[in-house]
């Protein structure tokens, strides 16, 4: 994860793959630390809401009325996404 760019997969052993979609930061006239966005803080903290994701989508496929490759449109896994972001992004 330590190359630019403006989305960052997490690859798992299955056939399913979460994108972490963002805008490019703006550009600045001076940059004071240009190793930020790369920082080993912000990749483990990417990890993190890839890792709470992860669990989340999983607690939520294991319901019963879930069927194989049914997209998730559950407005809890979505709230789940949501304040994982605001945790750690």
């Amino acid at each position: 994860m330590s190359q630019k760019s403006p989305s960052m997969p997490l690859m798992l052993p299955i056939d399913i793959k979460f994108l972490l979609l963002h805008a490019p930061a703006a550009p600045t006239t001076t940059v004071r630390n240009p190793a930020t966005a790369t920082s080993p803080q912000t990749e483990e903290a990417i990890r993190q809401f890839f890792v709470e994701v992860y669990e989340s989508w999983v607690k939520t496929i294991m319901s019963p009325f879930y069927q194989v490759n049914m997209e998730v449109k559950s407005p809890i896994f979505r709230g789940k996404v949501i304040a994982a972001a605001k945790k750690f992004l």
